[in-house]
């Protein structure tokens, strides 16, 4: 990990990425990794992942944009529920 603050490059999220954590979501429920009172949690946070990546398919991306999830790229913010 880098000590300076300063110098930190800010972590970098693609689409492909969230594309990825749906896939394994979906495989391990296929192999069965998570137990029956875990499947509701898991579930929900799949269909809030399919959301999110939904959104982002549709947002138009700029001539010379990158492939990249940001809180400024219009999507929805994270609210307290």
């Amino acid at each position: 990990m880098n000590e300076n603050a300063d110098e930190a490059i800010p972590p970098t999220l693609y689409r492909s990425d969230l594309d990825g954590m749906l896939q394994l979501i979906d495989e391990c429920t296929r192999r069965g990794a998570f137990e029956g009172h875990e499947m509701s949690s898991v579930g929900a946070l799949r269909d809030k992942l399919s959301l999110v990546i939904d959104f982002y398919a549709r947002v138009p991306c700029e001539e010379g944009a990158t492939n990249i999830v940001t809180p400024d790229a219009g999507g929805p913010e994270e609210t307290s529920e």
